[in-house]
């Protein structure tokens, strides 16, 4: 996957806030910047989970909902999945084809409800989109449908609980009917407008019938990772870095308080008939 600064040719302005979150995130020049080590830890932590559980990635069909910038779309050709990578928005597309190198992946521009495959794909991404649904489990629910019975969603969206949060919880407006004002608000652009956050208790209250939730945890680093403290950090080697974002991941209440994200895997029932 070609970085921003390998993309020789002036690029058009259409494509500025793209390159605006990829030199902040995956390109970031300072290899010590949190916001490049939360992100990378989202990515990466994905691939690790992906790779675990599939040992023939040539043979499962991923599609990557909301692909934005491409970077796990194009991170997951690359490791040998058979990638489609679905966003609403055609410049996200335009712009992450030109960081394309390698792979076996599918540009496509649109909704996913709308596409004509259901029950076609071994694996759905939805990163960072449920919290900006009014109702969520409508939109799993949908997902579900795109999935061959045993196949998996892997679901990232932001942690509640950590402590600079200020949103109210999933959990706090369960009844869909607390959520009606929110419909005006939902699918903010580029990622704007959260209308609430998620605790690992609260991924339990979306699931449709047929789902298994098979695992969750926390990923997307950790705020003991900052500007301030980066400062100290430096000090360390650099592979060290998300090798510690992934220990605090794992340590009980550190984690739950201080990690950005949230991931959970839920697996199809192999017997659900779409």
């Amino acid at each position: 996957m070609k970085t921003v600064q390998q993309l020789k040719q002036a690029l058009p302005e259409q494509f500025d806030r793209m390159i605006k979150f990829d030199k902040r995130e995956i390109d970031n020049p300072d290899v010590y910047h949190h916001a490049r080590l939360n992100y990378l830890d989202r990515l990466y932590k994905t691939l690790a989970v992906f790779r675990a559980r599939f040992s023939k990635p040539e043979e499962i069909l991923v599609a990557d909902i909301g692909c934005a910038q491409g970077n796990l779309s194009l991170l997951l050709a690359e490791a040998g999945f058979r990638v489609t990578a679905l966003d609403i928005d055609p410049d996200y597309l335009a712009y992450a084809e030109k960081k394309y190198e390698k792979g076996n992946i599918q540009w496509v521009q649109g909704s996913f409800d709308k596409q004509d495959l259901p029950g076609f794909y071994d694996v759905v991404v939805l990163g960072e989109i449920i919290e900006h649904c009014a109702y969520p489990e409508d939109f799993i629910e949908k997902a579900l449908a795109f999935l061959k019975p045993g196949g998996i969603l892997w679901v990232t969206t932001p942690n509640a609980l950590m402590f600079r949060n200020h949103l109210p919880t999933f959990g706090q407006l369960q009844r869909r009917e607390d959520r009606k004002f929110l419909e005006e608000k939902q699918f903010g652009p580029d990622g704007e407008d959260h209308l609430f956050l998620f605790t690992l208790s609260d991924l339990k209250l979306i699931l449709p019938k047929g789902v298994v939730l098979k695992k969750a945890g926390y990923l997307g680093g950790t705020v003991l990772i900052n500007r301030r403290t980066t400062f100290f950090l430096r000090v360390l080697p650099k592979s060290w870095l998300l090798g510690l974002e992934r220990l605090v991941a794992n340590v009980p209440v550190l984690n739950r308080l201080t990690c950005h994200g949230l991931y959970a895997v839920l697996e199809k029932n192999k017997t659900t008939q779409n």
